[in-house]
């Protein structure tokens, strides 16, 4: 019988690995690499070098957005911030999109909660027709009655698309049952009735009152040194002066003693299980090992433990962060677990569960 004789193994090259390449601190955003600088009528700039491509990116927003809408002229900042761009006093709609797109660039406006924001982008050679036209947009916007009413019929086909949206409809309902009487419970956009009687003289007026340079923010990245942008963005923006300054609706808070009533309530309906499920025990949609519709997630666990925390209610917090440590040590780093037995479920050692788990165990609950 013939013998097979087994193919020689390649011998090991004693060539030790070549180490990675230095990280380059100065390739990644930082202190060290991004000009800082306010201007003095409150805007602040931000530049930083990037010659990796020859364009230029400029983004920013102000704080203005529809949280400042009154009730009955709900959507008036989204409307605003869209027609932005529809007419200035300087160019038309026509003129305005000719300038920026014969020279392959963009720019787009557009509203959200607090803030209204800007985001374009060009090569940089380009940059001072790309600052040009947003200053103009943002300072002087004509805002023409035949483009404003385009605008607004086409935000009403939106809106009508909506209302026959069934999870649109329940988010709506869900934000006006959370913050009742309150900003947040008006969609961004408004309501059929209220934008269908917006006008020109309205997003004007708003424009004039709202918009202004304290508290905007100006980015620019790209190829470009970041002294030159600087000035570039000071000599088209520095002479902006205030509107003015008006008092915002603040963030709704909950109280000590509805969130402690809150968590006694929650920890009562989730006797024998967990803490905190997802859904509530008692309800005929919990499942104690689906995703969301039961199991404890140590990030919820987290933002509650720290929330109740932040109001003074310690005892309540020191259960939750106990609970959730025990959940951790006995089961392990998973993704989220069993809201009955306890045990480990989904991916496992999960990133976002061993990062708060090390800070509740180097940030312990304050003793106040």
């Amino acid at each position: 019988m013939r013998s097979r004789s087994r193919p020689a193994r390649p011998a090991r090259s004693s060539a030790r690995r070549p180490s990675p390449p230095a990280l380059d601190l100065r390739s990644l955003p930082g202190p060290e690499t991004i000009l800082r600088e306010e201007l003095p009528n409150g805007i602040v700039v931000l530049v930083r070098e990037n010659f990796s491509s020859p364009s230029v990116v400029v983004s920013g927003f102000l704080p203005v957005g529809s949280i400042d809408d009154p009730r009955p002229q709900a959507g008036l900042a989204d409307l605003t911030a869209s027609a932005l761009m529809r007419g200035t006093e300087r160019w038309s709609f026509r003129e305005l999109y000719e300038r920026i797109e014969s020279v392959g660039a963009s720019l787009g406006f557009g509203a959200g909660k607090h803030s209204t924001s800007f985001q374009g982008k060009a090569l940089a050679e380009d940059l001072g027709l790309l600052l040009d036209t947003a200053a103009e947009a943002l300072q002087r916007p004509a805002f023409p009655p035949a483009e404003v009413g385009r605008l607004r019929g086409e935000k009403l086909t939106a809106l009508a698309i909506r209302d026959q949206d069934t999870g649109a409809r329940a988010a709506m309902a869900f934000e006006e049952k959370l913050y009742p009487g309150h900003p947040y419970s008006v969609p961004d956009e408004g309501y059929t009735e209220t934008v269908a009687a917006l006008t020109p003289a309205r997003l004007r007026t708003f424009q004039k009152a709202r918009y202004g340079p304290k508290g905007m923010v100006i980015a620019v990245v790209g190829a470009v040194r970041a002294r030159a942008a600087r000035d570039a963005v000071a000599e088209r923006f520095g002479g902006w002066e205030a509107a003015r300054s008006r008092r915002r609706p603040g963030v709704p808070m909950v109280g000590a003693p509805q969130a402690a009533a809150m968590f006694a309530r929650y920890s009562a309906r989730s006797r024998g299980h967990r803490l905190l499920p997802s859904v509530p025990p008692d309800r005929p949609e919990f499942e104690p090992a689906r995703y969301w519709r039961g199991p404890v997630w140590i990030n919820t666990n987290w933002l509650v433990a720290r929330g109740l925390e932040a109001l003074g209610l310690r005892d309540e917090a020191q259960t939750l962060v106990d609970a959730t440590l025990d959940l951790v040590r006995t089961a392990g780093w998973h993704e989220y677990f069993h809201a009955s037995s306890g045990e480990g479920l989904g991916g496992g050692d999960f990133s976002w569960t061993a990062a708060l788990v090390t800070d509740l165990l180097l940030r312990p609950l304050s003793q106040s």
